[in-house]
């Protein structure tokens, strides 16, 4: 499975419920560094589609690290 929705939200809602989730080897550097009254844009679902397209293509993760 690429996609899952079980957590998906509308970027314009007031706040959020979930406000730091996805894998941590493909969500963009704003939303883990993010906290819950920051608003994280659509920019950061296209970096997430961008390192899955990485992973896909060259079969290596985009970051190399073992932690977070």
């Amino acid at each position: 499975m690429i996609i899952d929705f079980g957590l998906g939200t509308f970027v314009d809602d007031e706040s959020y419920i979930y406000y730091r989730c996805g894998t941590a080897g493909f969500v963009s550097p704003e939303v883990m560094s993010s906290s819950k009254t920051q608003k994280i844009g659509p920019e950061s679902d296209v970096f997430s589609v961008g390192s899955v397209f990485h992973y896909l293509l060259t079969s290596k993760p985009l970051f190399e690290g073992k932690t977070t």
